[in-house]
């Protein structure tokens, strides 16, 4: 992640999971993130988790429950 974190230039990046509930159904959400100064920004619509996870290249990171 420190060669990711370089390439980019962000002063930070990190994996995060989201839960969200989207009109009654579960989903969760992968984000790989980068921070420049105080901003974080959503990097990759496909994150290393959800790569983990087995989700499809073109969910964009979203797991339905």
């Amino acid at each position: 992640m420190e060669k990711q974190r370089l390439s980019c230039g962000a002063d930070e990046l990190a994996e995060r999971v989201a839960m969200l509930d989207i009109d009654g159904s579960n989903a969760i959400q992968f984000m790989s993130c980068v921070r420049y100064g105080d901003r974080w920004y959503n990097r990759t619509p496909m994150s290393i988790l959800a790569m983990i996870a087995g989700t499809e290249t073109y969910s964009g990171g979203l797991v339905w429950q």
